[in-house]
């Protein structure tokens, strides 16, 4: 039911995009390998799914891109997560 997944850092979880319950885009989720602690882990304000992109970096910072495609903007987003 998401889109776009991308490894965590330390590739013990996965992240991915999909609607929000309003059906506004996008949440960003996390779950780890076993399917366990699915649970949406930040909101990613003016990402566009026809226009944005995500890549998760270094510590799980999270990169995109503004979803204005006249925009040249990339946007950094830092999730918590629990070990």
């Amino acid at each position: 039911r998401g889109l776009e997944p991308e490894w965590s850092s330390d590739e013990s979880a996965v992240f991915y995009r999909r609607p929000l319950e309003n059906g506004d885009c996008c949440g960003l989720w996390r779950a780890r390998l076993d399917g366990s602690e699915n649970v949406m882990v930040a909101e990613l304000p003016y990402f566009l799914a026809n226009h944005s992109m995500f890549d998760v970096g270094e510590n799980d910072a999270i990169y995109y891109n503004f979803g204005d495609p006249d925009t040249e903007e990339i946007w950094i987003a830092t999730v918590e997560t629990e070990d």
